[in-house]
């Protein structure tokens, strides 16, 4: 997405944020295995590595399961992990040739926390970046003046 020299530079930390907690966050698989033996543990072996894993370890929170105690990250009560969410969503609405630039402070961003109806999704194309890696799908509402929104997008990462 286009962006200045200061606004780019403002978000690397919160990029780096956003993979580590993503890549926690969820059941691990071969990319977020890779990712945390590669990329994310070399970030942690850096001069600001010890305030990057501090960053990680101050999302998790302690559940009990039927195994015992365990810790989990919830990255819809991250507000940076949610930053980053919103500024997807607004290069895809950009990669589109959808209403462009897009601020951030119209873009509102969530982890899914229901199950959309199977005839909305079938409604919504389904496109990928990167097969088994991302996937998303996006209705555009533009021709409804009375709404305040403009599209929706659901955004799988997996």
């Amino acid at each position: 997405m286009p962006a200045c020299l200061d606004c780019n530079h403002g978000w690397s930390d919160d990029e780096a944020h956003f993979r580590n907690v993503l890549t926690v966050a969820g059941e691990p698989n071969e990319v977020a295995r890779e990712l945390w033996n590669g990329k994310i543990k070399r970030s942690f072996e850096q001069g600001d590595g010890r305030r990057r894993f501090i960053d990680l370890y101050d999302q998790m929170q302690s559940i009990q399961t039927d195994s015992g105690e365990r810790h989990k990250v919830f990255p819809a009560n991250d507000p940076r992990f949610l930053r980053i969410l919103r500024k997807i969503a607004r290069a895809l609405h950009h990669h589109h040739g959808l209403w462009t630039p897009v601020p951030d402070e119209r873009v509102t961003a969530d982890v899914l926390r229901v199950a959309i109806p199977e005839e909305f999704s079938q409604a919504m194309p389904l496109l990928h970046c990167e097969p088994d890696i991302f996937q998303y799908q996006f209705e555009v509402f533009d021709q409804f003046a009375d709404i305040p929104i403009s599209s929706v997008w659901l955004m799988d990462i997996f």
